[in-house]
């Protein structure tokens, strides 16, 4: 009788457990959140859930105009891997009493957030507190988001404007992608060679085209196109981080102990092109 008890009382639990429903959509009251920073005009988000499934979506309004943001994770302890900003993550999410708890570990870097999610008894209050760390920075926000009616998430569904329409001077094929599906490109871009935004965009000026590595890097986005849609049905299997693993150059092969990154070594291509040229006659 005793194990029985116990049986139900612990599957009760369990159920109880996986019951946290965050569906809806969220606003910050601004006043109330503590967001570093220049300051936002507006924070929404739409959570939507089903069983152990939840698709966060973020609008948020700043000095820079509107910014989109999407994560999507199970609540069954099981890692999920994805982009998160832009950039490959591994997200683990478990349901904790009221709430959610959520760690997202940057892919190749020492970076980690958590994000845990607190819903009030009446359901009418959701608190987001984000602590983590990124690019050697502590991170720390609480956002104070109250419940909205469904029509308040209207503005959030609708389709993005395209980043040609947000951002100047953009000459590859992603100028069509929404606005914040285009940054999300650049942001992978930099986790890819271990840059900042600054190795190929002027500081305060991104339009210009005064560096070669911007440049460079707009032939390499439409070889990295080609290679996919050439050889892969259009599916992203080939990308920057395919050759440059973190790195400004590709590697043709494994250093030496103690040698430099990158070096062009003459001797090195002639001593392969008399290996591989066809002996003459």
């Amino acid at each position: 009788m005793t194990k029985q008890f116990l049986a139900g009382f612990f599957s009760v639990g369990m159920l109880s457990a996986q019951s946290v429903n965050l569906a809806g959509v969220w606003k910050a009251d601004l006043q109330q959140s503590t967001i570093p920073g220049p300051p936002l005009k507006e924070y929404v988000e739409i959570i939507e859930q089903k069983d152990i499934h939840v698709l966060e979506t973020i609008g948020i309004t700043g000095p820079h105009g509107d910014q989109r943001a999407a994560v999507a994770f199970t609540t069954d302890g099981k890692p999920t891997i994805a982009r998160f900003n832009g950039v490959p993550s591994r997200l683990t999410a478990v349901t904790e009493g009221s709430g959610l708890s959520l760690n997202i570990e940057t892919s190749g870097r020492p970076d980690a957030m958590h994000r845990k999610y607190e819903l009030s008894s009446n359901g009418q209050k959701l608190t987001l507190t984000v602590d983590g760390s990124s690019n050697g920075h502590n991170v720390h926000m609480v956002y104070a988001l109250l419940k909205q009616p469904d029509s308040a998430g209207d503005a959030l569904r609708r389709p993005e404007a395209p980043a040609s329409e947000r951002f100047k001077n953009l000459k590859t094929d992603l100028k069509t992608l929404p606005a914040s599906d285009f940054i999300n490109h650049m942001r992978y871009y930099a986790w890819a060679l271990n840059k900042d935004c600054e190795f190929c965009h002027v500081q305060g000026h991104f339009d210009a085209d005064d560096k070669d590595e911007k440049r460079t890097a707009r032939r390499m986005i439409a070889m990295v196109a080609s290679i996919n849609q050439s050889n892969f049905e259009g599916k992203p299997e080939v990308n920057c981080y395919t050759c440059h693993e973190f790195r400004e150059h590709p590697q043709g092969r494994p250093h030496f102990e103690g040698e430099p990154e990158h070096q062009h070594h003459p001797e090195e291509h002639a001593a392969n092109v008399h290996e591989t040229a066809p002996a003459a006659h």
